[in-house]
């Protein structure tokens, strides 16, 4: 048998309502995998991959002088 060579690692988590979903690699690229909750037909995928988004950062505080209006 031939070695299969890996591509990428998935770890199992549970959102607040404990539904599961994965994260983690494939081809170096973050993805985050969810169930597909509107299969109607054994055709429609069982799982939906997408890229995983980055958190989006806070903007940097202004200075309080800066908030004063004169």
């Amino acid at each position: 048998m031939p070695q299969l060579e890996k591509i990428g690692a998935l770890w199992i988590n549970q959102d607040k309502n404990g539904n599961d979903y994965m994260m983690g690699t494939i081809g170096g690229k973050k993805v985050i995998i969810f169930s597909n909750k509107y299969k109607k037909e054994s055709k429609h995928p069982d799982w939906l991959v997408f890229p995983q988004q980055p958190r989006e950062e806070l903007p940097p505080k202004k200075d309080e002088e800066e908030e004063i209006p004169f």
